[in-house]
């Protein structure tokens, strides 16, 4: 259950850091126009996907902790090598 979780979790999140990466894109040409009013705009559409982010992290600790791991990469590693989803 707790690898599902986590699973659905890690997958969120690379969609939700694609969109940042193309904020941070869209922000260096700003930066390079001096558009501070886009570069304004853009800062705002990246606060709810830093948010989600920060939130996900603290769920994925809660799951592993929940799950008797350390709440690191080791404890990540350790629930992967257990798991019918594999590695």
């Amino acid at each position: 259950m707790h690898d599902t979780a986590l699973l659905d979790l890690f997958t969120t999140d690379i969609g939700t850091a694609e969109q940042l990466l193309e904020l941070i894109d869209a922000e260096f040409q700003a930066l390079t126009e001096r558009d501070l009013p886009r570069l304004d705009s853009l800062l705002s559409d990246k606060q709810p996907l830093l948010a989600l982010l920060q939130q996900h992290g603290g769920e994925r600790s809660r799951l592993l902790l929940a799950a008797g791991l350390s709440a690191d990469r080791d404890g990540l590693g350790a629930l992967a090598a257990g798991s019918a989803l594999g590695e």
